[in-house]
């Protein structure tokens, strides 16, 4: 990053160009939401469409120097500065409101409707906070609830340290267990609503990440052994603005305006499970799609018109969403292996764990273009419950039942404008994600042609996983 350097103005209106060719066909794209728009295009040309466009756009990066492109993206301007808050005492305000929403999972209302536990769990954190963080920078750092009751209890116990030293062998294993089986509770598990399971659960994985923080010290359990905080800082250095240490004043922080990604050029490989990992999150949405489509149901033996809920599905879903992580780790690592014998520079494990970072703007636009409809629904019952944490009738602000669906999602315009915001997201977490592979494959060492044709393999993997999410939103679901 170069503090007020220009954008280069020749360099930049290529990119805005090729951006603009590349969007111009953007209703080709998106990955599956809710089959909120009914797609009338034949599938084929849609298909050939997408394919076309995926194609463009890995032509257009790959014909640019990576070290032009990353001189591009090293721009930044200075918007002002920023006091750092008190880690701790956030924390601990985050862990005092996590606390009183266990509470009302296991002692309020077990309707998840009036219970503000899941919606708060599924909706405000999980469905939306992922986009604050990544538009905003890594401010799960301050709310992470774990934080504060771990240096209290480290305190007490009068051990700054760690108490054990972090097996090396364990990797982000730790870290893989948790998110799956929280991809599992979220998708597949009969009652991911019941706010008394949820609760449970949640003080079960607070009580775990308290515990990994005290035994192997905070920094590395959050590095390794917790998921959130994992995919959550990652998803940070997609953000545009990077917060930078005044030597001067060490509580401050200056902020500069960057391109979205351009920090993920600064991180180091990731281990292989840490790859894995990349992978998992970006699988486990996949999957989400693939089991609602008509065909994954039919491969089950049940009639999609007559769905007769998630009990009758439960083993295949379970197997079905390990089994799309499986396969996509295997492609993924397969195409890799192909690039290390057009270059015989790379190095497997490095090359994997350095090229998994461009996956980070996939899984995020992918998580948009699947949530955002969710989210929409589930507006409706977070005004309510959040204006009647109680349930005793209150409605503050006068508002109807369903008024989202009642007066949003059922206008076809309203509608329009959702398609083209996943149509767009997609497309532009793909372009960022084809820049940053071009840029760390330049690390991965290799000149000439080998250098440059390496990377077809892994383009080719891409332009096959946006297909496929192409065929998750042309193909009938159950909604």
């Amino acid at each position: 990053m170069i503090p007020g350097r220009d954008f280069p103005g020749k360099t930049a209106l290529v990119l805005l160009t090729s951006l603009a060719v590349v969007i111009s066909p953007a209703l080709a794209f998106a990955h599956t939401g809710e089959s909120g728009l009914v797609l009338l295009l034949p599938t084929d040309y849609y298909l050939l469409g997408g394919t076309l466009a995926v194609l463009a756009s890995f032509c257009l990066i790959f014909l640019w120097p990576a070290a032009r492109l990353e001189r591009l993206c090293a721009a930044s301007l200075p918007i002002g500065s920023l006091r750092v808050p008190s880690q701790t005492a956030i924390s601990a305000i985050a862990c005092l409101f996590l606390t009183a929403l266990i509470l009302s999972g296991l002692f309020g209302s077990r309707d998840p409707r009036s219970n503000p536990l899941p919606v708060t769990i599924w909706s405000v954190w999980w469905g939306s906070f992922v986009f604050v963080q990544a538009a905003c920078g890594d401010l799960w750092y301050y709310l992470n609830p774990s934080i504060a009751p771990s240096r209290l209890v480290r305190s007490l116990l009068r051990r700054p340290a760690a108490l054990l030293r972090y097996p090396g062998w364990l990797g982000h294993w730790p870290a893989i267990l948790s998110f799956g089986f929280f991809s599992w509770l979220e998708l597949v598990d009969l009652a991911p609503d019941d706010p008394t399971r949820l609760a449970r659960f949640v003080l079960l994985y607070l009580g775990v990440t308290i515990a990994g923080m005290v035994l192997f010290g905070e920094d590395i359990w959050l590095a390794r052994g917790d998921p959130f905080s994992f995919f959550l800082r990652l998803l940070a250095h997609l953000s545009p603005i990077d917060p930078r240490p005044m030597p001067a004043d060490p509580a401050r922080r200056r902020l500069f305006l960057v391109l979205p990604g351009s920090r993920l050029f600064h991180l180091p490989a990731l281990t292989l499970s840490g790859t894995l990992f990349v992978l998992m999150t970006l699988s486990s949405v996949s999957f989400d799609g693939l089991s609602r489509t008509f065909r994954w149901l039919s491969l089950a033996g049940i009639n999609p018109l007559e769905f007769p809920g998630r009990s009758a599905v439960l083993a295949f879903n379970t197997t079905g969403l390990f089994g799309v992580w499986l396969v996509v780790a295997a492609a993924y690592l397969g195409v890799i292996a192909l690039g290390q014998l057009i270059n015989p520079t790379w190095r497997l494990v490095r090359a994997a764990g350095l090229l998994v970072i461009s996956i980070v703007p996939i899984a995020l636009a992918y998580h948009f273009a699947h949530y955002l409809t969710i989210l929409l629904m589930e507006l409706q019952y977070v005004v309510q419950i959040y204006g009647d944490p109680l349930d005793r009738g209150w409605n503050p602000l006068g508002l109807q039942p369903n008024f989202v669906t009642a007066s949003f999602l059922n206008d076809y315009h309203a509608v329009s404008i959702i398609w083209n915001l996943q149509a767009g997201a997609v497309v532009l977490g793909h372009l960022v994600a084809v820049a940053v592979a071009h840029v760390l494959n330049a690390r991965l060492g290799g000149t000439g042609w080998r250098a440059v044709v390496a990377q077809v393999p892994l383009a080719i993997l891409m332009v096959l996983y946006t297909l496929f999410g192409l065929w998750l939103l042309a193909a009938p679901n159950i909604g």
